[in-house]
């Protein structure tokens, strides 16, 4: 049984890496990656240690992207920022897919009334504004990293719950699903050990890309002052600050953003990729 489960990981990694998207993808996401593990280990700097005497340099031998207006060593806040950024939106992209899948399942395999209200839920998030509600969120618990996660949690699975439900219904009219029924096998049982392994190829392709647009909403809330606050480095709060430094420390937003850019690229090649990967299995 290992020999065949590690056969089914060498295909999929040859898979992997021989389409041209997700093996871009995956590069990019696994060199920002290492940087953010890796951390104390790339830049003798600290994120958060002020040097006002070497505030705004620019791009250099000593600073390789420069410094901010307190003087912090911008290579080192960005790759630090990396685990804030990072850890927030795999947190909250982890929350979703297990809140999505579950009320997708659930929709999915009991039908009726269930699928009902499911789809009246989704379509009801689904039209709430992000921002105004986000407020609403922060007024009553704070601008709290505790909040942000909840709130980018609560109001981006519904996407999954969609794909969850449509693949579970495909599924379930199989011949071994009934079988399992027929043999009077639990819910739980059906759900983990037929349903959810064969529905798993395009929620892990859709938990992909929804991590690019966690991303974009971490660093949009905390841009605008709702998310991770100053002095903890995030992406967001290093743009924050650098646009009030868009003349004299133009390098702070310039980085900060292209930063942002590679790994959405990153993620969104990467899923697109394991889309690919996976759409002839979850045709079959």
């Amino acid at each position: 049984m290992n020999q065949d489960k590690l056969k089914i990981l060498s295909e999929f990694f040859k898979k992997l890496w021989f389409n041209k998207s997700s093996r871009t993808g995956f590069i990019l996401v696994l060199l920002v990656g290492l940087c953010a593990l890796f951390a104390p280990f790339i830049t003798d700097y600290q994120p958060n240690v002020q040097n006002l005497n070497q505030s705004l340099q620019p791009p250099g031998k000593e600073h390789l992207l420069g410094t901010d207006f307190f003087g912090r060593d911008l290579f080192t806040r960005i790759i630090y920022g990396a685990r804030i950024s990072l850890g927030i939106s795999l947190f909250a992209t982890f929350l979703s897919t297990i809140l999505g899948v579950g009320i997708g399942i659930i929709a999915g395999y009991f039908g009726k009334i269930y699928d009902k209200i499911a789809m009246r839920i989704i379509n009801l998030l689904l039209g709430f504004p992000k921002l105004p509600v986000f407020l609403i969120f922060a007024g009553l618990g704070g601008t709290s990293v505790k909040t942000l996660i909840l709130f980018m949690s609560l109001f981006s699975w519904m996407e999954l719950a969609r794909i969850s439900r449509a693949e579970t219904m495909s599924v379930k009219t199989r011949p071994y699903i009934k079988s399992a029924i027929a043999l009077g096998l639990r819910k739980r049982t059906i759900f983990l050990k037929y349903i959810i392994p064969n529905i798993i190829g395009p929620i892990i392709a859709s938990a992909t890309l929804l991590i690019s647009s966690m991303i974009l909403l971490e660093a949009a809330l905390s841009f605008l002052g709702f998310g991770v606050q100053t002095p903890i480095a995030s992406w967001g709060t290093i743009l924050y600050q650098g646009k009030s430094e868009l003349v004299n420390g133009w390098w702070i937003s310039f980085f900060g953003g292209i930063v942002i850019v590679i790994t959405v690229i990153g993620f969104n090649l990467l899923g697109d990729g394991l889309r690919i990967i996976f759409e002839p299995k979850s045709k079959s």
